[in-house]
């Protein structure tokens, strides 16, 4: 599914410069591409914990999870934190957290000083961080429904602004190992429960931009929508074969087609939220099937979270000099291929090592 996740990736890009297309296309909406991720996410869980973990290794499980997210995390937030300097020092925007400590640090309290320093060292806590906002007078921390009615959102001290989604797949990550090995019908009522939260805070008014897609409670659904789906793929393998060559040859290619044309299709956008996401949960387990042999979707894949994670910076670094050379439709195409340059650099000479120490460290716990 390395195409796939790549394509979320590329998805969230699109929805951060500013009504830019690729080449022509800006793929799914960012809320949508992020849930997408969740339910990916929690298909891979289940495959790895009940595949590969044992019951009892709960911390060899977080451990591991972690040391994935984290190097990666801390390379990206330097180079981040460097590059806004650069930008702020030369005189330029850089609405980033540089900016943010800069100009509105010293009213900090410490604690609101110690919580976002925390947050942004150690990932855990920056999707909750997107409910709280810093008062300009006292520098308390407080918690606010939307981050972006606020006049100094807590949000705005970060240093990855993207990376609150890892704290909510971190919450997940504390409840996995537990979820996951549940039957059937516990997790399918556990995802009930979530729907029946979501559609409880709608009605008080909790929607929008931060409750769509960054709190945990809400999002759960997605995440175990992805556990059942993997509970198909463990227990239907001869379905699977059958279906898998169609599939393999057809299929996936259209369904890698409609998250590129997203925007495009006719019709209402709740309409084709509710059919992707069915879409996704029924496809997943063929998805993976058919692709999960193949070495270079695997390698893809692998791109598809230094992308995410550094696409802000190639959009801060390349803007004003795009801006000045070239026009406004050629923006996307080159902020993407300067994206995939930056995460095929960082996955060969930074990831790959560590990958292979944190798999060595894997084996010699589980001995």
């Amino acid at each position: 599914m390395g195409i796939l996740r790549l394509l979320l990736a590329v998805s969230v890009l699109c929805a951060h410069i500013h009504g830019k297309a690729v080449l022509g296309f800006r793929f799914l909406n960012g809320d949508l591409a992020v849930q997408c991720f969740y339910m990916i996410s929690g298909f891979y869980m289940a495959l790895v914990l009940n595949q590969k973990y044992r019951p009892g290794q709960y911390v060899l499980f977080l451990s591991q999870r972690y040391l994935r997210l984290w190097p990666t995390y801390a390379l990206i937030t330097l180079l981040s934190l460097a590059g806004e300097f650069l930008v702020w020092y030369a005189g330029g925007n850089s609405p980033g957290a540089i900016q943010a400590w800069l100009e509105h640090g010293q009213v900090l309290d410490l604690s609101s000083r110690l919580a976002l320093i925390a947050a942004n060292l150690a990932i855990v806590g920056q999707d909750w961080t997107i409910f709280h906002a810093i008062d300009p007078q006292t520098g308390a921390m407080y918690w606010t429904n939307y981050w972006s009615r606020e006049p100094l959102p807590a949000l705005s001290f970060l240093a990855i602004g993207q990376a609150w989604s890892l704290g909510v797949e971190i919450s997940f990550y504390l409840m996995a190992p537990w979820l996951v090995r549940q039957r059937y019908w516990v997790q399918a009522g556990l995802l009930m429960f979530s729907l029946a939260a979501r559609v409880v805070g709608y009605r008080f008014g909790l929607q929008g931009d931060p409750w769509n897609d960054r709190f945990f409670p809400f999002e759960l659904a997605f995440f175990v929508a992805g556990s059942l789906a993997y509970q198909h793929y463990s227990r239907f393998p001869d379905l699977l074969a059958r279906l898998a060559p169609a599939m393999g040859k057809y299929g996936r290619w259209i369904f890698y087609a409609i998250i590129v044309a997203y925007s495009r299709l006719p019709g209402h956008s709740g309409p084709l939220y509710f059919l992707l996401v069915g879409l996704l949960f029924v496809l997943l387990p063929v998805l993976f099937y058919t692709t999960k042999d193949i070495g270079w979707d695997r390698t893809v894949g692998e791109l598809s979270y230094p992308f995410y994670l550094g696409h802000t910076l190639i959009l801060l670094l390349l803007e004003p000099v795009l801006a000045a050379h070239l026009p406004g439709d050629t923006w996307g195409v080159i902020y993407v291929l300067a994206a995939l340059g930056f995460s095929y650099l960082v996955f060969r000479w930074f990831e790959s090592p560590i990958e292979n120490w944190r798999h060595g460290l894997m084996k010699r716990s589980a001995a």
